[in-house]
């Protein structure tokens, strides 16, 4: 990952920010803002499904948006996990 970015569409995040990935473009949070990505990793799931269930109503929604880009909360995405997993013993 490379070029640290501290400011998106008019409002600037906390360190850590975002990076964006050399070699796909895409952009990567740190801290407490997840991408759809790393909202399916951390569920365990890909993120065509998570998509899905936010679609449905069935995963938190974003917290906020950079630009086009959803992000979640990182405490609520893993709320909703475990949560999930505590229902498929």
């Amino acid at each position: 990952m490379t070029a640290l970015c501290s400011e998106f569409a008019g409002g600037a995040l906390t360190a850590p920010t975002a990076t964006l990935h050399a070699t796909t473009g895409r952009l990567a949070m740190g801290g407490d803002l997840l991408t759809v990505g790393e909202c399916a990793t951390l569920a365990g799931i890909k993120p065509a499904t998570w998509r899905a269930y936010v679609a449905r109503g069935q995963a938190p929604k974003p917290a906020q948006h950079i630009s086009r880009t959803p992000l979640w909360d990182r405490a609520e995405v893993q709320a909703w996990a475990s949560s999930r997993k505590r229902g498929k013993s």
